[in-house]
């Protein structure tokens, strides 16, 4: 009699549980396989960014730890990253010496005299000991008295425009004759007309 009993109330309660208890799985095979794909891959996924952020947490460690090295060598005048800078900046002694600029004229000859003691006359020749061509070449004549005051300063072309290289072209200068000018006192310069003064040896 108690087993029937027993037996009854076990076929009540499965029968209350499939009435009332849980619902019954109604996914099919995919859909079930879908969540055991799931629920597997959901650990490896975890594992995969606790490593990423283990390898991130060191990269940024070590970044940091360089570029607190760095700066502490830079405030150490001491230390070797310092000496190292300062010893690949060259030196003035090591600096290639830069060419003084060459004469680009000489003067062959200049001679000095006066006409009607009216006019002073300066003629000369001059040669281009340069390998172009000199265009626009002014001679420049300075009269100073015989205690270097300034008198007066006259200019004038050569007369070969341009001067080729290796070639000599005479000049003449004119000037209002004074009779303080002294022949010894008188300066001679070269320059381009406009430009500025060339380069030039006796």
């Amino acid at each position: 009699m108690g087993s029937i009993l027993d037996s009854s109330d076990s076929e009540r309660k499965s029968s209350f549980d499939k009435d009332w208890g849980k619902p019954e799985d109604t996914r099919t095979n995919t859909e079930k396989r879908w969540d055991r794909e799931r629920k597997e891959i959901h650990p490896a996924l975890a594992a995969v960014f606790g490593v990423f952020f283990i390898v991130l947490l060191v990269f940024i460690g070590l970044t940091l730890f360089h570029d607190s090295k760095s700066l502490n060598e830079s405030r150490n005048p001491r230390s070797g990253a310092i000496k190292y800078r300062e010893s690949s900046v060259p030196s003035r002694s090591s600096l290639p010496a830069t060419q003084a600029p060459q004469p680009k004229l000489e003067l062959v000859s200049w001679n000095w005299t006066t006409k009607y003691d009216k006019y002073a006359i300066i003629e000369g020749l001059v040669k281009n000991i340069s390998t172009e061509n000199q265009k626009n070449v002014e001679v420049v004549i300075t009269f100073y008295d015989k205690n270097g005051r300034f008198i007066t300063s006259e200019t004038a072309l050569s007369e070969y425009n341009p001067i080729l290289p290796g070639q000599t072209s005479p000049f003449t200068v004119y000037a209002d004759y004074n009779p303080a000018m002294r022949r010894e006192k008188t300066q001679i310069d070269f320059k381009r007309l406009l430009g500025g003064s060339i380069k030039w040896k006796h």
